[in-house]
This record gives structure tokens, C-alpha cells and sequence, in this order.
């Protein structure tokens, strides 16, 4: 049985934390934890909100979904979506300030090991922004982001649609900047990145100079 009078908060499970919270206590409702109820947040685990960082009053899963606990009461949280896409929460510090965190981030820090450090963007593999799930985020590079938005066509709202010339002769026109940086690796055999980095004027490759985009 749990004391009412565990001082250390930190070192509590979110199971320990829902016993804590019947009251009035009784060996009955501890009965009642390790049965269905149990089972539903048994894979809850305090929430970092960075490499080291964690909110004693907060609880996450595999899959994005918080629960807070505070003033005897628990409670899951409802997110609310960010001008960016991502889903995003508000959650109270050690000290009651109220932060907002994106919930991918806090599932990566939580869950995945980060081997980049500092400096590192969390990816989503499926291109849906609002699909949290653990085994769907990977820990990736600022360019590493931006290369796997490219090659999986993720940045087709922003891109436009235009004409490619070669040498100053039209060849083809596209509706997106993806399928002509598509064509010119096909022509070529340089990858999806280096035409792009070069297209762009990023990057630019001699061997590519010959390859004008015009805007329509």
C-alpha cells in the first residue's frame, strides 16, 4: 500500500500517482488499480520536456496522449493544433509558469534516444504532422528535415508551378518544382538534393547551370 504522505512526487508512477488521488483512501481502490484501469495507463511515463528535464505532474504514452495530475484531481489533456500543424499543449513548470510544448517533441525526448544533440529537429516519417506515435518520429538535422520534406514531396503547397529551359530552349513545363527536379535527375543522374541545392541556387553545380526554372 502507497503512504498518502510520500513526499517524493518524482519518484512516484503515474499508477502510484491515481491511488494517491482516491480520496478517502482504501485498500479497495488500490485492488481496483491492478485490474482494467491499470492496464489502460500502465504505459504512461513522466513527461520530459527536454534531454533531462522532466514535469513531476505530467504523464505521456507511445502515442502522444498526456495525462496531468494536480490538486488531488487527474485529468487527460486535450491538445489544440498550431498555426504550424502540430499538436500542442500547455502544461505548468516546477515553478506554475504555464509553457506551450509540441507534443512530438516531447514524445521524442521522452522516448528516443537523441545521438545529434543540440541543434536537432524531430521528424515526422509519414509526412502527418499530427501523428505522434513513437515508432512514426525519428531525431534528424535542420537539412536532414528539409530533405526528407523534398523527396517525399511534403513541400508541394509551397512549390510552384513553372517552365524548364535547357540552354535557353524550353523543354517542359511542371506544376510542381518536385517533378522537374524529378526530370532533371532522371536526365542527369544527380540526386533529388544536389538538383534541387543547385535549381534553387543554394548550391550551385557547374554541370547543372545549363537548367533554367521559370516561375509561370
Amino acid at each position: 500500500m502507497i503512504s498518502k504522505t510520500v513526499a517524493n512526487r518524482g519518484n512516484l508512477s503515474l499508477i502510484d500517482m491515481v491511488i494517491l488521488c482516491q480520496d478517502p483512501y482504501t485498500p479497495e481502490s488500490e485492488v481496483y488499480m491492478t485490474n482494467e484501469f491499470e492496464t489502460m495507463i500502465s504505459d504512461f511515463v513522466r513527461v520530459k520536456v527536454g534531454t533531462y528535464e522532466t514535469l513531476d505532474d505530467y504523464y505521456i504514452n507511445r502515442k502522444g496522449d498526456i495525462i496531468g495530475v494536480r490538486r488531488r484531481t487527474m485529468q487527460v489533456l486535450k491538445p489544440k493544433v498550431s498555426v504550424n500543424g502540430y499538436y500542442q499543449i500547455a502544461l505548468r513548470d516546477k515553478s506554475g509558469n504555464r509553457n506551450w510544448y509540441n507534443i512530438h517533441r516531447l514524445v521524442a525526448f521522452t522516448f528516443l534516444t537523441n545521438p545529434r544533440g543540440e541543434g536537432t529537429q524531430v521528424n515526422h516519417k509519414d509526412g502527418n504532422k499530427l501523428n505522434n506515435n513513437v515508432e512514426n518520429l525519428e531525431w534528424t538535422t535542420p537539412s536532414g528535415n528539409t530533405i526528407h520534406a523534398y523527396e517525399n514531396g511534403l513541400c508541394a503547397k509551397v512549390l510552384k508551378a513553372g517552365a524548364l529551359y535547357k540552354d535557353g530552349e524550353y523543354i517542359a513545363s511542371f506544376k510542381k518544382k518536385k517533378d522537374v527536379v524529378n526530370y532533371i535527375c532522371k536526365e542527369t543522374g544527380y540526386s533529388f538534393d544536389v538538383v534541387r541545392k543547385s535549381l534553387t541556387g543554394l548550391v550551385p553545380n557547374t554541370n547543372l547551370q545549363c537548367y533554367q526554372y521559370i516561375l509561370s
